[in-house]
């Protein structure tokens, strides 16, 4: 749904909640957004009746455990506004886990295929007093805050830190929108040599904005605010054009891309992936780097991506390995090519001595499962050295660029 029809879709949801509750006379009530992240690769794999079958569990759910007065409509394809008329700040909280529990229920969807989706819920307070339009933006923001705290539910809580934080990400998301329609958004290209011969294997890209004065800025707050506000959508579509254009203008270039948790369950980017790859020979020339992080915390949706990419011939990394140290168990199971050593655990080594024996554990598991191991943050020769030494492949860092 594009913006002009949501915007529709919403004046004419929020102007019959203004109705409905003038003719409930309820003077102070909440207002919600539900999302089901993560639904678009459901959709994709089972078809668009999944959508149906949502709709339906939602609908159940808030007539299940909610016995006063409620609104509920469907407001895009995975995102649903509510509102909530008692008033009791516990009872809500409670409530909300009760209909989210209910939804997640496997037994609604299929008890035989891995559906998995997320869901996350913000809420707002409103009385009559209010406008509605900014209550539901503050329920937004909650919504935002949910994600970013990886919360099931959160509410609105007007503080000079929140409205700051939110003023900042959307000038950084403004200041990117502005450079990718400037074409003043490019790469760094960072090599990634051979722990033995030092010579240049890979690059990496790393995204820069190009500023008035033509300096090249680092575009890590930029994606951080992308992420948190669910459009890294686009800079990884971005991300990933700009590095198949440079893999088609070189033929002997072979480069690592980043992409954010969020886009192991986008479609659209592994719909751009097989378009641009379609009858090239390039696939082989690109390693996708996924984090750790993200690859634990939604495991059944980065394997099923992982499989995808692999399918197109593509290699995958997982970047900064050893931040799940506990979760090793879970990464056997997936299929990758390489690790890429958190810099946390490289650039005080051999120095610091606690890092060592953590270090050659994270070696040790990953020659147990024949991967490539890359360091990062190498800064130092006598760092260069001793990695070698253990074993590791390949390194990158400022020793070297």
């Amino acid at each position: 749904m594009c913006n002009i029809e949501l915007h529709k879709v919403l004046d004419r949801v929020l102007n019959k909640i203004k109705i409905f509750y003038s003719l409930n006379d309820a003077q102070e009530f909440y207002v919600g957004v539900l999302l089901a992240e993560n639904f678009s690769i459901v959709e994709q794999n089972f078809g668009d009746l999944m959508s149906n079958v949502l709709d339906r569990v939602v609908s159940d759910a808030f007539q299940i455990y909610n016995k006063d007065p409620y609104f509920l409509e469907k407001i895009s394809y995975n995102s649903y506004v509510f509102t909530l008329i008692n008033k009791n700040h516990k009872f809500i909280a409670g409530l909300i886990e009760n209909i989210v529990n209910y939804i997640n229920l496997r037994k609604h969807f299929s008890e035989t295929q891995n559906i998995y989706f997320l869901l996350r819920v913000g809420l707002a307070g409103h009385t009559n007093n209010d406008d509605i339009k900014r209550t539901f933006n503050k329920a937004q923001v909650s919504l935002f805050e949910c994600s970013s705290g990886k919360k099931i539910h959160s509410f609105y809580k007007e503080s000079l830190d929140t409205i700051q934080k939110h003023v900042n990400n959307s000038d950084l998301l403004a200041n990117y929108l502005e450079a990718l329609e400037k074409n003043k958004v490019t790469f760094d290209f960072q090599p990634i040599v051979d722990s033995k011969t030092r010579q240049n294997v890979f690059y990496e890209c790393l995204l820069r904005l190009v500023d008035k004065k033509g300096h090249r800025l680092s575009g890590y707050s930029h994606i951080q605010a992308a992420e948190e506000y669910g459009v890294i959508g686009r800079i990884d579509q971005f991300t990933l054009a700009t590095a198949v254009k440079n893999l088609e203008n070189n033929d002997k270039l072979k480069l690592h891309i980043n992409i954010s948790g969020m886009t192991i369950t986008d479609p659209e980017w592994i719909k751009l992936a097989q378009q641009l790859f379609y009858k090239k020979d390039l696939h082989h020339r690109l390693t996708v780097e996924i984090t750790e992080t993200a690859v634990i915390t939604n495991l059944k949706a980065a394997n099923f991506f992982i499989k995808l990419l692999r399918e197109l011939g593509c290699k995958i990394s997982i970047d900064d390995f050893g931040s799940g140290y506990s979760s090793f168990s879970q990464l056997k199971n997936i299929r990758v090519d390489s690790i890429k050593i958190g810099g946390d655990y490289i650039k005080d080594i051999p120095d610091k001595k606690d890092n060592i024996l953590i270090l050659r554990t994270l070696i040790e598991f990953a020659k147990s499962l024949n991967l490539e191991i890359i360091a990062e943050h190498v800064e130092k020769e006598s760092t260069a050295k001793f990695l070698a030494d253990e074993g590791v492949n390949y390194l990158q860092g400022y020793l070297f660029s």
